[in-house]
């Protein structure tokens, strides 16, 4: 992946893929995986994955992870 130079690259979303896991930025169909997420217990302790998941909430999360790189913050990325 070329160097990253200017502030706005930090806005771009991108997506590193290897032969075990891709990391990428949430998608609105990620749902199932963040109610998977939502039952272990240590994942919910690191992280604010909604306890107890419901579907509306689930949406919530994966907006807020979208609003972390366009408010500067950080990226949010699912690891699957």
């Amino acid at each position: 992946m070329p160097a990253r130079e200017r502030p706005e690259d930090l806005l771009t979303p991108f997506v590193v893929s290897g032969d075990v896991v891709t990391v990428r930025p949430f998608a609105d169909d990620d749902l199932a995986l963040i109610e998977e997420a939502s039952l272990d217990l240590e994942i919910a302790r690191g992280t604010t994955i909604p306890v107890p998941f419901s579907v509306q909430e689930g949406a919530a999360f994966i907006e807020r992870q979208h609003s972390r790189a366009a408010s500067g913050f950080g990226w949010s990325m699912a690891i699957v």
